[in-house]
């Protein structure tokens, strides 16, 4: 994207929650404007997340990327698979629940990943500008390209998990 005065990037806040209680959320948005001021593309970059430290440390690795390339960077920990499973949604939907007090709220977990599950059923796949497509896409034996094909897309284990790497062909 280009950096200039018609488009740039930010960390956004929503304010989330219900009647008693609400708390804030944090992402990296982008903003294209016209010439008169007014927004005519927005996107979020990346995910929501609940501490402002964790938006800052996001952007900071988006833009170590995008300044001085891969090679400094830290692996992923994990791939999103280019359509998500109910079983990756559920892991999302999920969290970091562990203990057994957690089972409560299992019914609302189960609820959240369905409905999260159907509403990515029902969307359209992004359809990137073949330009872009072409650009973007790794040259044979790229250095960077990942995943290899001990590392795993999405779930690393459960009903969704496959490799890396199917039938030689990358994908992220």
């Amino acid at each position: 994207m280009p950096w200039s005065n018609e488009e740039f990037f930010c960390v956004g806040v929503s304010k989330m929650g219900g009647l008693s209680r609400s708390y804030e959320m944090y992402d990296i948005r982008h903003y294209k404007l016209d010439a008169d001021g007014n927004v005519v593309r927005a996107f979020v970059l990346g995910q929501q997340m609940f501490m402002l430290e964790q938006a800052q440390q996001q952007w900071e690795y988006y833009r170590r990327y995008m300044q001085d390339g891969p090679a400094n960077l830290p692996e992923p920990k994990f791939f999103w698979a280019p359509r998500e499973g109910f079983w990756e949604g559920f892991k999302i939907c999920r969290g970091d629940l562990r203990s057994a007090g957690d089972l409560i709220f299992l019914p609302m977990i189960l609820l959240d990943a369905t409905f999260r599950w159907l509403t990515l059923v029902t969307c359209s796949d992004p359809v990137w500008p073949p330009e872009i497509e072409a650009a973007c896409r790794p040259t044979p034996n790229d250095p960077y390209a990942r995943p290899h094909a001990d590392e795993f897309i999405g779930v690393p284990n459960g009903p969704d998990a496959r490799p890396g790497i199917e039938d030689g062909n990358h994908h992220v």
